[in-house]
């Protein structure tokens, strides 16, 4: 599940990958800013779909490995 975090004017969003040999968690994450233009449901609504693809791009990396 990707975690979404608001960080001044951008967002960063966030994506477990369980944890290594040593038990520490395994986080990729992004950051994305918006365009000035977009009003906060066109920012939501984008936000939400670069989170997923983003997870799915991490999952599918995990599976290559």
């Amino acid at each position: 599940m990707a975690t979404i975090r608001k960080r001044g004017t951008s967002y960063q969003i966030r994506v477990s990958c369980g944890t290594d040999i040593y038990g520490k968690k395994i986080i990729n994450s992004i950051t994305w800013k918006p365009d000035d233009k977009m009003t906060q449901r066109q920012i939501e609504k984008e936000l939400n779909k670069i989170a997923v693809q983003f997870e799915e791009k991490v999952k599918k990396e995990l599976l290559q490995k």
